[in-house]
């Protein structure tokens, strides 16, 4: 049995977004979400788009998110495919923070993919932090 060291990313900077999804997995996602380290939900869905406003045109866009300005300082939160009628798009401050934790279910992983390349794997109880630069 392997084990694996858990994966620790500082300073990665994104031009577009950060996509956290369920991956090859045909269940739902659930993914508790933080804003400056209040819970506001658990997004149960096929996962979560935060896009800069620059980002805000590609994946955003297609997953119902709305269009920022490019020069404002914001962040969009996108659900995908939610399992709810009343968790929709959020326009964020740039200044916050989001923390997005995996919620121990025992049935799948969620996958992060930053601006659509470099995936990894998000494990129960594990959460990726995520703010303006």
């Amino acid at each position: 049995m392997s084990t694996s060291e858990p994966l620790t990313l500082k300073d990665v900077h994104c031009v577009n977004e950060v996509v956290i999804d369920r991956g090859p997995s045909p269940y739902t996602v659930q993914l508790d979400v933080y804003i400056d380290e209040n819970r506001i939900t658990c997004a149960v869905g096929d996962g979560l788009v935060i896009a800069t406003p620059t980002g805000s045109t590609a994946y955003n866009l297609a997953a119902g998110g709305s269009i920022l300005e490019t020069n404002t300082h914001c962040i969009c939160l996108t659900p995908l495919a939610p399992h709810s009628l009343s968790f929709r798009p959020i326009i964020l401050p740039g200044s916050c923070s989001i923390r997005i934790e995996k919620v121990r279910d025992g049935r799948n992983s969620g996958w992060v993919a930053l601006d659509g390349a470099n995936r990894f794997r998000l494990a129960d109880g594990e959460s990726i932090c995520i703010s303006g630069s």
